[in-house]
């Protein structure tokens, strides 16, 4: 039952992080890139999926460390 709990607080901590990434990259916050462009859409895609795969990436990471300190 606490693993369940702690996986639950770690998708929505994780959720929330990624679209506050997401909102502060589309809004020119983090990276100006030129608007109503191609290019522009494209830097907006590229980005969009660089911030998800390195969540995908965090979410591995602290999974495997999670695990490692559960089996000590």
């Amino acid at each position: 039952m606490k693993n369940q709990l702690e996986k639950t607080r770690m998708g929505g901590i994780v959720g929330m992080v990624c679209s506050i990434l997401i909102t502060l990259f589309l809004s020119a916050k983090i990276i100006d890139f030129p608007r109503g462009t191609h290019e522009g859409g494209l830097m907006a895609a590229a980005g969009v999926a660089i911030i998800l795969a390195f969540m995908v990436v965090v979410i591995f990471v602290v999974a495997r460390l999670t695990k490692q300190s559960n089996q000590a």
